[in-house]
């Protein structure tokens, strides 16, 4: 008899009779499916309820392997009893079968969607501090935090399609990030709620790199060795278009940053931020100064520079009677606090619908 491998529609002879929710492996993409007519047939996960095919060696919902019993498939004037049938035989066992159903990699999914909603917090209150986005402006402190978060994002989605490049790139992305964190922690601390962000989205993505190497999260991905040609290709051109819109956010990053230091746009935010208290921005100013008067000709530039920033940053330091003055009432602060609430809550709403829609 022959049969139609659903994954990579080889066509597949057997010299036996294969019943109907037999296990069966493709000879030629090694891919497994549980046969029926037309194997189209469907199940019910037990862990989520979601839908499975029946060619299906996994729940696309929350990643479960599926079970031979768990199979449900009919044929119209056969007995039920006899509808699924079990050959250990005809293939090994699949790896890692049953062990999903921990919710490893379902709790892997929850964390990625909780370090981009920490980020997209930390985005917003470093654009409203003048001490955190001096080096780029708010309009560049924005466009780069969006497009974090749209890398973040798109790697969210691979994750949970399962492709077999999405796995690896999470934990060299997590590793990255931890050290990028890690490595600035030397520029000093300018927001304490800010850097307190930052940890915890360290810590979740060194615990997502922890699940991405438990054997439940590693069998839910297809090898690279399963791979078809094509799907191999596609698999690789989708694993470089991430990574090299990657580099070129950090590359854009970077451009921008030197363009725009020096203008006159950075000096004022450089200023804002050194009164602000930021050492990072005081620094930066006392530098700048430093190499203007190197060129001109001063024996000892950076303390002269020193003197100057300082008492620059005493003029512009606005007085007691003028700071409460200024300060934030209540109720803007309150207002404040209301918006960005909607916002996140607003930003979960979305993320939580394209998740359900993508899970479908």
């Amino acid at each position: 008899m022959t049969i139609k491998c659903p994954h990579c529609g080889e066509v597949c002879e057997s010299d036996e009779e294969i019943s109907v929710g037999q296990h069966v492996e493709c000879p030629f993409c090694a891919n497994k499916f549980y046969y029926g007519p037309n194997n189209t047939e469907a199940a019910f996960c037990g862990q989520c309820g979601a839908k499975i095919p029946a060619t299906a060696s996994f729940c696309p919902g929350c990643g479960r392997a599926v079970l031979v019993e768990e199979v449900k498939v009919s044929e119209a004037g056969a007995e039920t009893d006899s509808s699924v049938e079990t050959d250990t035989s005809v293939v090994e066992p699949t790896r890692g079968v049953g062990s999903a159903s921990h919710g490893y990699f379902q709790r892997l999914l929850q964390l990625i969607l909780l370090t981009m909603v920490i980020s997209a917090i930390s985005t917003i209150i470093s654009c409203i501090d003048i001490r955190e986005c001096y080096a780029f402006g708010r309009v560049g402190c924005f466009l780069l935090g969006v497009a974090s978060l749209g890398i973040q994002f798109w790697l969210y989605v691979a994750v949970t399609q399962l492709k077999s490049w999405a796995r690896k790139s999470l934990i060299v992305f997590n590793l990255i990030g931890a050290f990028f964190f890690v490595f600035g922690i030397g520029g000093g601390v300018e927001n304490f709620f800010v850097f307190m962000l930052g940890i915890a989205v360290c810590l979740i993505d060194l615990y997502c790199v922890y699940l991405c190497f438990q054997e439940e999260v590693v069998a839910v991905f297809k090898p690279d060795s399963e791979l078809t040609d094509a799907r191999a290709m596609a698999n690789t051109m989708y694993c470089f278009g991430f990574w090299i819109a990657y580099v070129l956010m950090i590359v854009v990053g970077v451009i921008w940053m030197i363009l725009y230091h020096g203008t006159e746009a950075w000096d004022r935010d450089c200023s804002a931020a050194a009164v602000a208290g930021s050492s990072s921005a005081r620094e930066e100013l006392i530098s700048f100064a430093a190499d203007r008067l190197s060129d001109q000709g001063y024996y000892d530039p950076v303390e002269t520079a020193t003197e100057r920033i300082d008492s620059y940053i005493e003029e512009l330091r606005p007085s007691p009677s003028r700071t409460r003055g200024n300060a934030p009432k209540p109720m803007h602060i309150f207002l404040g606090l209301k918006f960005l609430g909607k916002a996140l809550v607003a930003l979960v709403a979305v993320l939580g619908g394209i998740a359900k829609f993508k899970g479908k």
